[in-house]
């Protein structure tokens, strides 16, 4: 379990070679139950090495996020949008940031976007979406990466499963 200014994670790799895994908190926190007369056990020799394996990745930049259909679509719209109305290029670039980088858009924004592409009127149709995402939430969520990403890492604890 590692936390990172208030964003917190659960991860989990069997061993060295494993791939790293994020758990569900329900599922982690199952993992973490004990008694408190319950003995400690030592660790294995190769519980550092897998130790070492999860700290590096506790806490990963997303470089590149995966585009389901939904996304895609939601980017060819917000691209489309840009190239007809200049004005409003800096909201657009926003927003395609936040979706093909940061992948920090709920699923109904999206849809509201995809909406777009059926429009008669796209002018009226963004300014309607920009009343549902405002340029305000955008920027708080940009703030927010950001904050999350300067934040100290802390290891708050782990445990080797047998």
């Amino acid at each position: 379990f590692g936390k990172k200014g208030s964003e917190f994670v659960f991860k989990f790799a069997k061993d060295e070679a494993s791939e790293t895994q994020i758990l569900p908190f329900i599922e982690a926190a199952n993992l973490f139950e004990a008694n408190e007369d319950e003995p400690g056990d030592k660790v294995s020799p190769s519980f550092y090495a897998t130790y070492e394996k999860v700290m590096e990745s506790l806490f990963t930049k997303r470089t590149e996020v995966e585009l389901d259909p939904g996304k895609r679509k939601s980017l060819e719209v917000v691209r489309a949008l840009k190239s007809k109305f200049e004005a409003e290029k800096e909201y657009l670039e926003e927003l395609e940031f936040i979706i093909e980088k940061l992948d920090s858009l709920p699923g109904q924004y999206m849809r509201n976007i995809r909406s777009l592409s059926g429009s008669k009127d796209l002018k009226k149709g963004l300014e309607e979406l920009k009343k549902i995402i405002t340029p305000e939430y955008l920027s708080n969520i940009r703030s927010r990466e950001k904050s999350i990403d300067e934040g100290k890492e802390t290891l708050i604890l782990s445990e080797e499963l047998k």
